[in-house]
């Protein structure tokens, strides 16, 4: 199976965590803010728990690491890589 790579901001990520104004985040949480499916939430939550951004609290749920999200003025942009499956063709 062929994987796409995705990189988005942490910056992005976090300032829309912060803006929920939330101590845990959910998938839906966060694919509500950003328009994005909850499965694609879901990969964005994992990536930013293995960088110590969130932590998992339930099957549904990260607690925010406050002190470890990005403010925004650092002086360098981290991104965080998420891996797709390439979408099979559609049969017609």
């Amino acid at each position: 199976m062929k994987y796409l790579k995705v990189s988005i901001s942490v910056d992005f990520v976090a300032g829309i965590i912060r803006s929920l104004g939330k101590n845990y985040v959910t998938p839906k949480d966060l694919s509500e803010a950003m328009g994005i499916s909850t499965k694609t939430a879901g990969r964005i939550l994992r990536a930013l728990e293995s960088k110590g951004y969130v932590a998992r609290y339930s099957n549904r749920a990260y607690r925010v690491l406050r002190g470890s999200l990005p403010s925004g003025n650092e002086s360098h942009a981290s991104t965080l890589v998420v891996r797709y499956p390439e979408d099979p063709p559609i049969p017609y």
